[in-house]
């Protein structure tokens, strides 16, 4: 997809079949029950590490942790045409607003993430952070919130931190976001633009910009 286009969306994933023998088992056990004609009701019994002493302090679990289950937690999956019928009410009826407390916490990681990445090929510009404001919004609105919690701000930053590693970030630690351009992220774009950006950091701890053809050939190596 081209990088203009793939620019437009908030989030981006990058979806891999990587073989899980958990994750398989309950997948497969799904499926089966699609075709089964069974109770639609999902029993979960995977995620072994849940401590149910961690309900008390929820705020301070990460949006990972409060979404997974108990073991043996019944999952019980909200039909088709109700979740049609609640999310087109909460588009029409539902319009957040940001609390006092969510603005600082979204502004301070917008800040945190151009302060990290100001020298990386691809800058962080106000259209991140105008795409954590509108994922916050959708956080309280799919609860039917009119307010945008401190909490709904730290789950988008997960959500975005997640987006941003797994799918910009190469192996030096660099954002890139013409990585997707060409799938793997090895196109020569993407190659000469870690180059450069390699160099960047080399005349910082230097104080020195200037590199002799030798210089050159050692930061490529």
């Amino acid at each position: 997809m081209n990088t203009a286009l793939l620019s437009r969306f908030d989030l981006v994933f990058i979806l891999l079949d990587r073989p899980n023998a958990e994750k398989d088992k309950y997948l497969s056990e799904h499926v089966m029950a699609l075709h089964s004609g069974v109770d639609k009701s999902v029993r979960v019994d995977w995620n072994s590490g849940f401590n149910s002493t961690d309900i008390l302090s929820e705020s301070s679990l990460s949006l990972q942790k409060r979404l997974q289950l108990a073991p043996n937690e019944s999952l019980d999956l909200i039909p088709k045409k109700l979740l049609r019928v609640y999310i087109a009410y909460a588009r029409k009826y539902v319009h957040p607003k940001l609390s006092s407390e969510a603005k600082a916490v979204l502004q301070q990681f917008y800040l945190d993430l151009r302060s990290k990445h100001k020298n990386d090929t691809t800058p962080i510009t106000t259209r991140q952070l105008e795409a954590l404001i509108r994922l916050g919004e959708a956080r309280a609105r799919a609860e039917l919130r009119e307010i945008v919690t401190e909490l709904d701000a730290k789950d988008v930053i997960e959500i975005m931190n997640s987006s941003l590693l797994q799918t910009y970030e190469d192996e030096d630690g660099i954002l890139d976001f013409t990585r997707s351009q060409m799938g793997s992220g090895m196109s020569k774009r993407s190659e000469i633009n870690r180059f450069v950006s390699h160099l960047s950091k080399i005349s910082q701890i230097r104080f020195n910009n200037i590199f002799t053809t030798d210089m050159l050939l050692s930061a490529a190596k």
